[in-house]
């Protein structure tokens, strides 16, 4: 029997570790298989380094990240000996090393837009059968459409887990939408986008509809402008007047509250929590209290019932954990990130290429999660692998291919 020669397996490692990704973001839209999802891509991981020794070259594509997620992770490290619970905040570190991890494989796999079609099917089937089975099971259990007393959501996990799900999707919704070629393809958007608006609204966070407003209304800016950035600058200023008419404006906040969908309940009691979390800063300002989402309740074991026993603003949460080199760490990523896709945008040579569109849909994705998460902190696991993942297909897009160690034999 003949050997397979190193080109041909090689070939097939490709094909595996893209296919795989393609399966893996799949499972992603589903937050109860997570461990699943890690398993699969720790196996797709060793193969990767595989593919790496016996072609004996690493092939890269230099980005404006990598070296902003090092120093992230790296500050992490240096912040555990103050840490109030070392051990824990190391388990939490290894977990997000994993999960930034996957920002590099993506680049190491993904080199076509054929590739980045399949692994943006793959996502819109999922999230389309998330919401399906997420109003199927509202109705299930009882739920009331006019009522915030039952979610949808709790299928998979929770309410918080669907509705950064939601925000994270339409924009690829939009984008599968406009580069639709096939049948097949409409088929599966005409039924993604039949039943997400039912998903939004059942789900019942309003921080969520206000993010899915400020998409829409960026991307009109930004169609009237031409400034990606500039009409990302006006989105956030028109939140922080929302936040700050609620937080000054007794007489509205009562008017509100007159109205289940609009009171304003749960957001006093963020109010009354980033309080709290304010002064845990004050205490901790250089390296903080320690890396976890726990870390809040360790400090605060028996917290008052008019607060929240975890932060719920992602921000304010990283400088608790990390203090505020790490907070701004954050902020410099996510930054980047958005810069990254003006960038895109503002060099295509077609507005209307599907590399392009992409970038704007990574851009209005990470505007979302930024926007959601300063009402909470759902900056994690299933989350977190494909944020990261979209990020870096929109490196391997628009960025030019790398190659290290060509003759390493030598």
């Amino acid at each position: 029997m003949s050997s397979i020669s190193l080109p041909e397996s090689s070939r097939y490692l490709d094909r595996g570790l893209s296919y795989g990704l393609v399966g893996l973001t799949f499972l992603l839209c589903f937050n109860t298989f997570n461990h699943i999802s890690e398993y699969l891509f720790l196996t797709l991981v060793a193969f990767g380094l595989l593919k790496i020794y016996r072609e004996k070259s690493l092939s890269l594509i230099p980005t404006s990240l990598n070296v902003p997620i090092l120093i992230f992770l790296g500050w992490i490290l240096l912040t555990l000996p103050f840490a109030l619970d070392p051990a824990y905040s190391f388990g939490e570190w290894r977990k997000t090393l994993t999960r930034f991890l996957i920002f590099f494989f993506v680049l190491l796999v993904v080199r076509t837009q054929s590739q980045a079609k399949a692994i943006l099917h793959a996502f819109v089937l999922g999230l389309g059968l998330l919401c399906l089975v997420e109003v199927i099971d509202f109705f299930r259990i009882g739920g009331d459409p006019f009522s915030m007393n039952i979610r949808a959501g709790s299928f998979f996990g929770a309410h918080q887990w669907l509705s950064n799900y939601l925000i994270m999707g339409v924009p690829f919704l939009w984008l599968s939408w406009v580069s639709q070629e096939n049948a097949w393809e409409k088929g599966m958007n005409y039924f993604a986008c039949a039943v997400y608006p039912f998903a939004l609204f059942l789900v019942h966070t309003r921080s969520a509809w206000l993010v899915v407003l400020v998409q829409f209304g960026v991307f009109v800016l930004y169609k009237v402008t031409g400034k990606f950035l500039l009409s990302v600058g006006i989105a956030f200023l028109g939140v922080v007047l929302v936040i700050m008419t609620l937080n000054l404006s007794g007489e509205f906040r009562n008017l509100l509250s007159k109205n289940d969908f609009s009171s304003t309940a749960t957001l006093e009691f963020r109010f009354n929590t980033w309080e709290m979390a304010l002064q845990d800063i004050q205490g901790s300002p250089i390296v903080g209290a320690g890396y976890g989402k726990h870390t809040f309740q360790k400090i605060h074991p028996a917290i008052s019932p008019t607060q929240h026993t975890h932060i719920h603003n992602m921000f304010l949460g990283t400088a608790v954990q990390l203090g505020l080199p790490g907070m701004f760490f954050l902020l410099i990523l996510f930054f980047k990130i958005l810069s990254s896709s003006a960038s895109w945008l503002e060099n295509s040579l077609s507005p209307d290429s599907f590399n392009s569109q992409f970038g704007m849909a990574i851009g209005l994705m990470t505007l979302g999660l930024i926007v959601r998460n300063c009402f909470d902190d759902m900056f994690q696991g299933t989350i977190v692998y494909l944020f990261l993942l979209f990020v870096a297909m929109g490196f391997c897009l628009h960025g030019r291919q790398v190659r290290y160690g060509s003759s390493w034999n030598h």
